[in-house]
């Protein structure tokens, strides 16, 4: 009698060494067209970015149309920088917002306020909330009223040096110091004439600009400041007894700090006693005042100290 055996059927040791070896090579190619400088992670990832960069101009492209018919709304500047005279109990920034004035590129902005908006008899103007500077007057050295005579000129012209005016355009179209008459920046009192000692010198006689920005300064509570600043406005003043000896003061008016007090007061930069004229170097700080072109547009800020608002034109 034959024995009958049953056949079983397997995978054989060798067929496995052969599979396990198979795949342990597929697995490094995978491995290293995936790590290698062209390979698939990096086609993906390069793939990928390319789409993104797609959208992205895709994105601008419709933003773009969308802006050129939906232009962003233009606000003139003289419909916000409105200042709030009758509220005493406002903010100063309800009062009078905020606003920076870029003159020059690379330079810090000046913080300034509305000192005059358009229902005023001016044209908007912005001053600096500070001093910007110093300017030293009674320097000259020719010992005649002259010099006194062109102090509010030579004021002046230190606040044209802030203006951003680039071939007669910009945010600025004048610049004064403060204390000088808001319409006619340049304008003195009448002439006075003064005999000392025989001669005549004709000079300008007091004038009273300065209170205009200072009662309206008061008004906005922007008058007072840490340091004192010269207010362009002339006050001369003399004592001659009947042969026409004494003293004579020709002075121009500053904003006074000194022991507590403050106010409106005259510093000598020029002096007369006997014949003899005796010049005075006086050294203020230096308050700007912007008159803004009529174009000029608010761009950003909501006005507040902390958020000024931006000009451009």
């Amino acid at each position: 009698m034959k024995a009958k055996f049953n056949k079983q059927k397997g995978i054989t040791l060798v067929a496995l060494v052969i599979t396990v070896i198979v795949l342990l090579i597929l697995a490094g190619t995978a491995i290293t067209v995936g790590l290698s400088g062209d390979g698939l992670f990096e086609r993906t990832n390069s793939a990928v970015e390319k789409w993104n960069n797609k959208v992205g101009e895709e994105e601008n492209a419709v933003n773009e149309v969308f802006n050129f018919l939906n232009p962003p709304e233009i606000i003139l500047a003289e419909n916000k920088l409105l200042v709030n005279i009758e509220d005493a109990e406002a903010s100063n920034e309800e009062k009078s917002p905020y606003v920076n004035y870029r003159w020059k590129s690379g330079e810090p902005p000046i913080l300034c306020r509305v000192l005059y908006d358009k229902n005023d008899a001016y044209d908007v103007q912005i001053i600096a909330i500070n001093q910007v500077g110093t300017v030293a007057l009674g320097s000259d050295t020719s010992r005649t009223t002259s010099y006194y005579d062109s102090a509010i000129e030579t004021l002046n012209n230190e606040a044209e040096k802030y203006m951003d005016t680039v071939n007669g355009t910009g945010i600025c179209k004048d610049a004064r110091c403060v204390g000088s008459n808001p319409s006619y920046k340049d304008s003195h009192g009448s002439r006075k004439t003064l005999n000392l000692k025989g001669i005549d010198y004709t000079f300008n006689d007091e004038d009273f600009n300065y209170e205009t920005d200072m009662n309206r300064m008061i008004l906005l509570d922007m008058w007072n400041t840490t340091y004192e600043y010269w207010l362009a406005s002339c006050s001369p003043s003399w004592r001659l007894n009947s042969t026409n000896k004494g003293d004579a003061w020709w002075s121009v008016r500053k904003y006074y700090t000194a022991y507590g007090d403050w106010g409106p007061s005259a510093e000598s930069i020029l002096t007369w006693k006997d014949g003899t004229f005796t010049p005075h170097s006086v050294t203020n700080g230096f308050r700007p005042v912007f008159i803004l072109n009529s174009t000029v547009k608010i761009v950003s800020g909501s006005g507040t100290i902390n958020d000024p608002y931006e000009l451009s034109l």
